[in-house]
């Protein structure tokens, strides 16, 4: 018997194909750039014409034809999920293209840098629409090497090389106990497909179903930087350029969890036991970790790091609502990650301006930048705002559909240990406002931006005041989003593989 011809839908896989041709064309303008390197306005150009075509094609998919009920060669699902957080990873990257533009620190190839984020945009996208364990994990190391390749983009200096080789060691090892994990699964279901390693854990009562789980569990903690696998987060985006700090913190950090919502959803069965509480657990552990963490540090990109953790944590919260029976959670994850681009981008762009400015990311040398530059100070004020949660911000829409999951799942608990992070949150944002805000300093003049620079960072903003005032216009395009993946777990549908297999005599 001979292996079945799979008939392709190549408009599914438009998105991917796009950014692979553009990385590859992304290569060779920075080879032919060569007395330019340091800037390589050609290869910037490149990557945004790509982004934009990917993100189009996303679109077109999206509101184009029905979308299929089966995934797309057995492996990746091409659904409502995977399509909303294509978009936003590939929205992210284009507004760290554009941030890219205005940074002024020294890379050796800027050309690389752009290529490399293209190859990555290839990999989330992959990894958004992965149905399959052996897809998951190519995709996700896929991802985690272009990564590595990011933190450690500025060769001369040794804490760029320090943080890709520490981002290595950690990776390196989260990848094995997330593969070993896999490998158990297989093991005990006999298939790689996530629908169908449910279906085969459901018929099992092996004490191994949970072990393994828990270390595929702690590989995509690592990737969305969950406790006890945060370690690596200050110092790789203390030691990255900072676009690729900001890269790290949000279209990497979308990316890990549109898999895990699908993990969970799709491969985790509800014979599992205590799996909604150890969610749980990890969610509050990452929210305290993380901003008893960001209240001692001195430098803006270390505060901001571990304000990302705690983020994290905020949107696990949503996944242990997930799991514990409220559907509505998966669409407030899609809506807290939403907000969570738009404002973390912008302050990320805000930094990237202010050091233009103060020379540094210490926060004490921020202090008077509103009598220096007053748009750029007042800016990161309203970004700083929207992360700690208040209205009429991004943030606060986000965090008020989380909160709302969670009570509904029965998970008061974690809620008010949430709220109460979001307090200790604001003592440290709100000192970084007062720092710029409320002390004078003697320096004086500012420092002109890049336009491109400044298109980021109002952007940015703009994004986060529509959230905020408006959060209609985007409410419903997550529910709808959420319905697709939501109706195949409820079916328990699981595509049938074709048979490869010898036939027996």
């Amino acid at each position: 018997m001979g292996i079945p011809a799979m008939n392709l839908d190549w408009r599914l896989l438009s998105p991917e194909l796009i950014l692979t041709l553009f990385a590859v064309v992304c290569l060779l303008v920075s080879v032919g750039a060569r007395p330019h390197l340091t800037r390589a306005p050609e290869a910037a150009t490149v990557a945004i014409v790509g982004s934009a075509l990917a993100l189009a094609a996303v679109l077109w998919i999206a509101f184009g034809e029905p979308l299929p009920d089966r995934p797309v060669g057995y492996a990746l699902a091409v659904d409502g999920l995977a399509l909303f957080f294509k978009a936003l990873c590939i929205l992210a990257t284009l507004v760290v293209v554009a941030m890219s533009c205005g940074y002024d620190q020294p890379i050796a190839n800027r050309g690389e840098l752009y290529a490399l984020l293209l190859f990555a945009e290839v990999a989330m996208c992959l990894l958004c629409s992965a149905n399959d364990a052996i897809t998951l994990y190519l995709s996700l190391e896929f991802l985690s090497l272009v990564s590595y390749a990011l933190a450690g983009l500025t060769k001369q200096e040794p804490r760029s090389n320090e943080a890709a080789v520490k981002y290595f060691l950690f990776g390196a090892v989260s990848a094995g106990v997330m593969l070993y994990g896999l490998s158990l699964l297989y093991g005990l279901t006999g298939t790689t497909d996530l629908a169908g390693i449910a279906s085969g854990l459901r018929a099992t009562a092996s004490a191994v179903a949970l072990p393994a789980l828990v270390m595929v569990l702690a590989g995509l903690l690592f990737k969305v930087s969950g406790v006890p696998f945060h370690m690596w987060t200050p110092d790789v985006y203390q030691g990255a350029p900072l676009p690729v700090a900001a890269f790290l913190s949000v279209a990497s950090k979308a990316a890990g969890f549109a898999v895990l919502c699908r993990v969970v959803m799709v491969a985790v069965p509800s014979t599992v036991h205590r799996w909604p509480e150890l969610l749980a657990f990890v969610a509050a552990a990452t929210m305290v970790v993380g901003n008893l963490s960001a209240l001692k540090q001195t430098d803006i990109v270390r505060m901001l790091a571990f304000s990302t953790v705690a983020q994290a944590g905020y949107v696990l919260m949503g996944v242990a609502a997930l799991t514990a029976g409220e559907p509505p959670a998966l669409a407030a994850c899609m809506m807290y990650l939403l907000a969570y681009l738009v404002m973390n981008l912008g302050a990320f762009a805000a930094v990237i301006a202010a050091a233009r400015v103060v020379g540094t990311t210490e926060i004490a040398d921020y202090r008077g930048l509103a009598y220096r530059a007053p748009w750029l100070a007042w800016t990161m004020v309203f970004f700083l705002l929207s992360l700690t949660g208040l209205p009429p911000t991004a943030g606060f829409i986000g965090k008020y559909f989380l909160f709302q999951a969670a009570i509904r799942a029965d998970l008061v608990w974690l809620a008010v240990v949430a709220f109460l992070n979001s307090v200790v949150a604001a003592y440290y944002y709100f000192n970084v406002m007062r720092m710029m805000v409320f002390l004078q300093t003697e320096k004086t003049g500012s420092v002109p931006q890049s336009g491109m620079l400044r298109l980021a960072i109002f952007a940015s903003l703009a994004g986060t005041l529509v959230m905020g005032v408006a959060p209609s216009l985007l409410i419903d395009p997550a529910e709808r989003s959420s319905r697709n993946v939501l109706h195949q777990r409820r079916a328990g549908l699981q595509v049938s593989r074709p048979d490869t297999s010898a036939p027996r005599r």
